[in-house]
């Protein structure tokens, strides 16, 4: 399946700069695309101390994927997109925008190549760290 995002290969080096530390750490906690006006800044960040307690890279990607919508229940999100669009006044929010939080703090952007596959180059210890540093930071 190709990319979409790659329209040309200049574009290669930017849209996989987050994958080495040095640029992550370059980035400006600023301008990660968190929704504060949806999700409190202690909301996201009692959300990604909790997955960071939790966060395992030994699972299936459907297992892994269960165990963020465990920490969407948790925080009383919707955990399917369908249920949330049927009961939006019962729920903050559903699992895809507790999946965007974490994405957002190990990546800094909104879209990436799929999460888990990221979340498996990087390797257990730097995304915990960078939902650490994100925690600590905000």
């Amino acid at each position: 399946k190709p990319r979409k995002d790659y329209e040309k290969y200049a574009d290669v080096d930017y849209l996989s700069s987050f994958f080495f530390e040095e640029e992550y750490q370059a980035l400006d906690l600023k301008t990660f695309p968190l929704d504060y006006e949806r999700f409190s800044k202690d909301l996201i960040k009692e959300v990604l101390a909790s997955y960071q307690e939790v966060l395992r890279l030994d699972l299936s990607e459907e297992d892994w994927f269960n165990d963020i919508k465990e920490l969407s229940v948790k925080f009383n999100f919707a955990p399917a997109v369908k249920l949330w669009k049927k009961n939006k006044d019962q729920y903050p929010g559903h699992v895809g925008d507790i999946a965007e939080m974490i994405r957002i703090a190990t990546t800094g952007r909104k879209q990436s190549p799929n999460l888990y596959d990221v979340f498996q180059v990087l390797g257990l210890e730097a995304c915990k760290k960078r939902l650490n540093y994100i925690v600590r930071e905000l």
